[in-house]
């Protein structure tokens, strides 16, 4: 993205994303964002300084639109101090399923559907096979 990792949200609340319905800043774009970013380290610094900014497009943007910007960036910013109600001891990495995973893709897709889209091993294809539990 050409920013710092934590400098993605004052990227995204400037450059806006469609997909997370962030607005960002009318008329300025990824390059222009990233630009604004490197040089003033942060959404709040660039809307301090925009009288420095020589680009006319991006000067008026910034000031016509600082509630937008800092409503992006707030749209942007993950919260981490979401109480999560969960026991980490309790997360442990097992073997997949995969007898169930052979019953999904059966029920589901033809063989030769399945031959095509999912890379299996030998031992993955005769545990598919068998789609039942051990």
């Amino acid at each position: 993205m050409g920013v710092k990792p934590s400098q993605v949200a004052d990227l995204l609340a400037l450059k806006g994303d469609s997909i997370d319905n962030i607005p960002g800043a009318p008329g300025i774009g990824d390059k222009g964002a990233r630009d604004l970013i490197t040089r003033f380290g942060s959404v709040e610094n660039a809307l301090d300084h925009a009288n420095e900014v020589e680009r006319k497009m991006y000067r008026e943007s910034l000031l016509n639109n600082r509630d937008q910007i800092l409503l992006s960036k707030k749209l942007a910013t993950i919260d981490t101090t979401v109480p999560i109600d969960c026991d980490v001891t309790t997360l442990v990495a097992a073997e997949p399923m995969l007898w169930r995973c052979g019953a999904f893709i059966k029920s589901w897709s033809s063989p030769a559907c399945c031959a095509r889209s999912v890379p299996l091993t030998i031992r993955t294809r005769a545990i598919i096979k068998r789609s039942r539990p051990p």
